[in-house]
């Protein structure tokens, strides 16, 4: 997912054909988050502060107000669905969070303008709430 994020960037527009195309949509956007929040870290250790402020609990589920693909993603079925689905984005958020770290600082920890270049970019001409 994270090596094909610069190419799906540039997209405006996204078909799903399945859950999955859903989740790499919802996940592409958090990447876009997470790399304008990087963005403002002058250093590595700024970031790993930062990033795990990223991981909270508290974000807008599908069906709920603020979520930013609504319209394009039922709500769920159930609360377990919906309470699984949480669960399932905080663990993949988290992750991502700390594996995009790596790619966005260098070694010595200055930041990568490689890839924090993309922190301006929009996805679907949409973003996620911070």
């Amino acid at each position: 997912m994270i090596e094909l994020f610069r190419a799906n960037v540039l997209f405006t527009s996204f078909e799903f054909h399945g859950p999955a195309d859903k989740s790499l949509v919802y996940l592409t956007l958090f990447v876009t988050l997470v790399l304008k929040k990087y963005s403002t870290c002058p250093n590595l250790d700024a970031a790993k502060k930062l990033s795990r402020d990223l991981q909270t609990p508290n974000f807008p589920m599908h069906g709920e107000h603020g979520f930013p693909l609504g319209g394009m993603i039922n709500a769920p079925e159930s609360a377990t669905e919906g309470k699984n689905w949480k669960v399932y984005m905080q663990q993949a958020r988290g992750e991502l969070a700390l594996r995009l770290l790596p790619l966005c600082f260098n070694e010595d920890g200055s930041p990568n303008k490689w890839w924090l270049q993309f922190a301006k970019r929009k996805f679907m001409n949409k973003t996620m709430p911070a």
